[in-house]
């Protein structure tokens, strides 16, 4: 029946036959898939904002490294001019806390990627639980595996997983306590 009705469309003739089928046997029409809530929007947009803010920060903090951290003309000083200059080049590192500015690019990385698999999450299921429901199940056991290596330093004295999550929730508890205790 295809080949038929392209066949009409390519010489541009009328075929009775291949016009009483396809009057038969109508094609049902799927139509567009159903607009995305204003959630799953709003998170991809945000994903994506998180994504190059990234990207962005990620660059300045290699300019800026690379203007601290390589020797520039230092070739022809003596050593004492070349420690003399690192040591004023680690001084403002630390002074600027730097260090910071390092982390912030892989977080906004890691919010970018839990906004987006959510936003995936919540349009999969207005088109097809069956299709959601294997995609939740993933997405589900990446959070988990996310929120269990960022929990454990929280807790654990000593522990592989430290991440500037982490050590910012280790800050947060310790300030709870400190204000618990104090409070009490």
């Amino acid at each position: 029946q295809i080949s038929r009705r392209l066949e009409v469309i390519a010489n541009r003739t009328t075929d009775n036959t291949s016009q009483t089928v396809f009057a038969e046997t109508p094609m049902t029409d799927v139509g567009p898939p159903p607009p995305a809530p204003d959630y799953v929007a709003t998170l991809w947009f945000a994903a994506l904002v998180c994504g190059l803010s990234a990207a962005t920060i990620a660059i300045s903090v290699n300019q800026w490294l690379n203007n601290l951290l390589t020797p520039t003309a230092l070739s022809s000083n003596g050593s004492h001019e070349q420690l003399q200059t690192w040591n004023l080049r680690h001084q403002t590192f630390r002074e600027w806390r730097l260090l910071a500015f390092i982390d912030v690019p892989s977080v906004l990385l890691q919010t970018a990627l839990v906004l987006f698999l959510v936003g995936l999450v919540g349009y999969l299921w207005q088109l097809n639980h069956d299709v959601a429901i294997p995609i939740l199940i993933l997405v589900v056991i990446l959070l988990l595996f996310l929120l269990s290596t960022t929990l454990i330093p929280v807790f654990a004295d000593y522990s592989p997983f430290i991440s500037p999550q982490s050590k910012f929730l280790c800050w947060v508890s310790v300030l709870v306590k400190v204000l618990y205790y104090d409070v009490a």
